[in-house]
């Protein structure tokens, strides 16, 4: 490997496109050759001889990972990868309720627009006033215990026509008592809470962007000193 390296640097020879001897170290391929590998790899048939060897060579102590077990960090990354195209339903207070294997079939089921989905994901916003949808669970422990199923056919089919019910709520308005926090009431778009609190939408938006009290001479559960928001959770 030595010698093979020298002559390398030495000679320079131009169909050698490596550097190192016995080593691809800092070399990269084209996407040309990328392409060709992948279809190489693809339309590769391995013969059930060669497949019987391959599996007596790796039981037991000749697997190079006998012995050896996953962290628990390790264990949350394989699991989260192996649900790469997966989209997690949560409700308003982060509670996961359902798992779909994909934003198009999540989009088609209410039917909405697969780009809708994708962008209420990207500005971790409340959907129709009802959920927020991420692509990643929000804890690894999410996964193995969603409120419902995809074969609940019947609870799956009340939570799809809750959110069909929905279409018409753009984005819900959360109000709290600036004093305590306390949750007060929910109006279903930042209009209605312009008529109802008599308070112009753009000092609502003002608000919630600086997130700072509004007093008001309307009183909602003895109240008039209010945090407007976009979430039922006053932290996100």
């Amino acid at each position: 490997m030595k010698r093979e390296t020298y002559w390398i640097k030495i000679l320079s020879p131009y169909y050698n496109i490596l550097k190192i001897g016995y080593s691809s170290l800092g070399y990269k391929h084209t996407e040309k050759i990328k392409e060709f590998l992948s279809k190489i790899a693809k339309n590769r048939i391995v013969s059930e001889e060669t497949k019987l060897k391959i599996s007596e060579n790796t039981k037991g102590r000749k697997n190079p990972f006998f012995g050896k077990t996953h962290t628990k960090e390790i264990l949350q990354k394989i699991q989260i990868n192996n649900s790469q195209g997966n989209i997690y339903i949560y409700d308003i207070f982060k509670n996961l309720i359902v798992i779909f294997p994909s934003i198009l079939m999540f989009a088609k089921t209410i039917n909405a627009n697969s780009l809708t989905i994708k962008n209420i994901i990207n500005n971790g916003s409340l959907f129709r006033g009802l959920i927020y949808i991420t692509k990643q669970p929000l804890s690894v422990l999410d996964i193995e215990k969603p409120k419902i199923n995809l074969n609940d056919k019947d609870e799956l089919y009340k939570f799809i026509l809750e959110i069909k019910n929905n279409f018409k709520i753009k984005q819900p308005i959360f109000i709290f008592n600036a004093k305590n926090n306390e949750f007060l009431i929910k109006y279903d778009g930042i209009i209605i809470a312009e008529k109802e609190l008599n308070i112009r939408h753009e000092i609502i938006k003002k608000h919630i962007l600086s997130k700072s009290p509004y007093l008001s001479d309307k009183n909602i559960k003895g109240c008039n000193n209010f945090i407007f928001s976009y979430h039922r959770l006053l932290n996100l």
